[in-house]
């Protein structure tokens, strides 16, 4: 999102009821994310964010509670964000072509699944909706879970990496590089970089001070 669409991102735990919000003025575009113990619904939220973005409707704040609740994603707005995200994260001619090569089986959808880092009940639903598969399988496939099918694919490993690093937050880089270039070319105080941290400006102070850091392996 940062390297190829030039969009800050921050990770952080958001109150309860909401999962993204997204700004975009003349100078930037920001998208904030929620901290998620479901990492396919986080991952999910990130595109829908880059569809509101990318669609550039309206400027200013745009606010997303629960993806899922009925009013919400009745709007056009979010209807269309959502298809966005479907497709960004799960394109036609992607899906065709793995189709072309696969025997569906429990094992194969989760492999994809996984391969895709993406939820179950999505792959499956987007699969059937392209008429890869019929109704049937839509029908099993989508009673599968990611950790489901982390299980039946031997990859536990991973989908624990990616839960672990969905629930932790994360500073949007360029916005953290822009700040520090600011403060050395004297075109700010030390305090947007402290805040965007989350720190104390001595701390911050101490740190560009060069503070002696001794180490253990001295003699």
């Amino acid at each position: 999102m940062e390297g190829v669409f030039g969009i800050d991102v921050r990770i952080m735990r958001f109150p309860h009821g909401y999962e993204g919000l997204s700004w975009a003025d003349d100078n930037s575009r920001l998208m904030v994310v929620g901290t998620s113990d479901i990492p396919a619904r986080q991952r999910f939220t990130i595109a829908h964010e880059l569809g509101q973005l990318l669609a550039g409707d309206d400027q200013g704040l745009h606010l997303d509670p629960d993806l899922t609740d009925t009013t919400h994603k009745k709007k056009p707005s979010e209807i269309k964000a959502n298809a966005f995200a479907t497709r960004f994260l799960l394109p036609q001619e992607l899906l065709e072509e793995k189709a072309r090569h696969i025997t569906w089986s429990d094992h194969s959808f989760a492999s994809l699944a996984c391969d895709l880092w993406v939820s179950p009940v999505n792959l499956a639903w987007r699969l059937y909706n392209l008429g890869l598969i019929d109704r049937q399988q839509c029908d099993a496939f989508v009673r599968m879970r990611s950790l489901d099918a982390a299980v039946l694919t031997n990859r536990l490993d991973s989908y624990w990496e990616w839960l672990t690093t969905a629930g932790q937050p994360r500073l949007p880089v360029p916005l953290l590089r822009t700040s520090f270039q600011a403060y050395r070319d004297g075109k700010t105080t030390l305090r947007p970089l402290a805040n965007l941290l989350g720190t104390q400006t001595t701390t911050v102070r101490a740190a560009l001070d060069g503070t002696r850091e001794e180490s253990p392996i001295s003699s």
